[in-house]
């Protein structure tokens, strides 16, 4: 019976990656160099495999993932500069993570461009007759962020027209360029990393825009300093420290100062200590909208504590299990 359920899990497991290459757009020439790759993960032995519908693609290396080989394959089929050295990917020259690589796919479909430009990799696109450009990360991270605000609008829940919107974790200004093709009348985007923040205010400057207000800081429950705890650009975390070089800025003085329409967070773990100072002081009544990603495993009792506010209505509009995407809006 074990052997049995056994089986069934790895059917399970294979018909979810059969899926994802489906929406891939996986052709069978595509999934038989896949298949190639799986072969040397199975049983241990060196393989070496070619792209069939573009023989330009080629490797001979065993530790790179065959979802992400079946997205250069995709991306080399449709006449664009990826390719791969020593198990390195490249996209126009520059070195692009696997990760990123899918994503490079889906944003080409919506009449994205996603360039070299003197060495610094790039984007441009049109969303609502807004012609936008941004400066990314190195190895093109960022445009997972860029997809997730301007296609998937994963704060699209609310309307930011002519509203203050306190963007907590403004990263390197993928929402605050999304909160202003929204037409918000004031933006004020806190992003602690110094790296980020750099390029926040490239993009800012890139695109002309006048009614954002950047801000090198973190946002906490009080006034104090902090550290960087994780380096990565994307998921790194602010950890209180009194000798810290990360100033952290009370939300009670930032609701003070902006009076703010909307509230939007995502800042890996601070929302905690945020939303706590806001119940705690009754502060959480002076701002009409929240829109937040909740992480980690007191995410539950968060939510739990939010949902008793009869003043407001809580939405989960994504559950990840370790990270979902709330709302939650005074009626």
């Amino acid at each position: 019976m074990k052997s049995y359920y056994r089986l069934l899990g790895h059917y399970y497991l294979l018909l979810r990656f059969f899926k994802n290459l489906r929406d891939l757009g996986v052709s069978l020439l595509e999934l038989e160099n896949i298949l190639g790759v799986i072969y040397w993960y199975l049983f241990k032995q060196k393989y070496s495999t070619r792209c069939r519908c573009c023989s330009e693609l080629y490797i001979n290396q065993t530790n790179i993932n065959p979802y992400y080989f079946a997205s250069a394959c995709k991306l080399k089929k449709m006449g664009l500069p990826v390719e791969i050295r020593n198990s390195v990917f490249y996209y126009d020259g520059l070195e692009v993570y696997p990760t990123v690589i899918p994503y490079i796919a889906r944003v080409i479909k919506y009449n994205w461009q996603v360039f070299n430009m003197k060495g610094n990799p790039m984007i441009s696109f049109t969303v609502k007759n807004h012609d936008f450009k941004a400066v990314l990360l190195k190895g093109y991270e960022g445009l997972l962020q860029f997809y997730e605000q301007f296609i998937l609008e994963q704060y699209g829940m609310f309307d930011y027209k002519d509203k203050t919107v306190i963007d907590i974790g403004g990263f390197i200004g993928d929402t605050a360029l999304y909160f202003y093709s929204k037409e918000a009348r004031k933006i004020v985007s806190f992003e602690p990393s110094k790296k980020n923040y750099t390029i926040l205010i490239k993009n800012i400057t890139l695109n002309n825009i006048k009614n954002v207000i950047p801000i090198n800081a973190g946002v906490w429950d009080e006034n104090t300093k902090g550290i960087i705890t994780n380096p990565a650009p994307t998921a790194y975390r602010v950890k209180e420290e009194s000798k810290g070089d990360v100033a952290l800025v009370s939300i009670l003085d930032i609701i003070d100062s902006y009076r703010p329409d909307i509230i939007k967070m995502d800042c890996e773990g601070c929302e905690y200590k945020v939303f706590e100072k806001l119940l705690e002081t009754g502060y959480i009544y002076d701002v009409p909208e929240y829109v937040f990603e909740a992480h980690g495993n007191i995410k539950n009792e968060l939510l739990s504590k939010l949902r008793s506010l009869d003043e407001f209505r809580l939405c989960v509009h994504s559950d990840l299990g370790n990270m979902a995407i709330v709302s939650l809006k005074k009626l």
